[in-house]
């Protein structure tokens, strides 16, 4: 994974690894809640999380981030397949 900060702007992060090679995203409105994957309800906390605000988010006892980290690039070195190495 490469990241960069939140507030980088389009010019840097083209620098970084340039915006024709694959597209950078924010994971933004995660509730998150517990620790232990195996009870976690992933149909509404996390990534592919339905609870998308912070009053929901709060309403169940979830931390909620507006932006969880800066911008980020998955990457996939052992793909054999070509478009999968950058696929996000």
């Amino acid at each position: 994974m490469y990241t960069e900060q939140k507030d980088a702007s389009e010019d840097q992060l083209n620098k970084d690894i340039p915006l024709s090679v694959t597209r950078w995203h924010r994971d933004v409105n995660l509730c998150l809640r517990g620790t232990q994957m195996k009870t976690t309800n992933l149909e509404k906390f996390g990534l592919g999380g339905s609870i998308a605000t912070k009053q929901a988010c709060d309403a169940v006892g979830g931390r909620f981030f507006s932006v969880l980290h800066g911008w980020t690039i998955d990457v996939h070195p052992w793909e054999p397949n070509f478009k999968l190495i950058w696929a996000q």
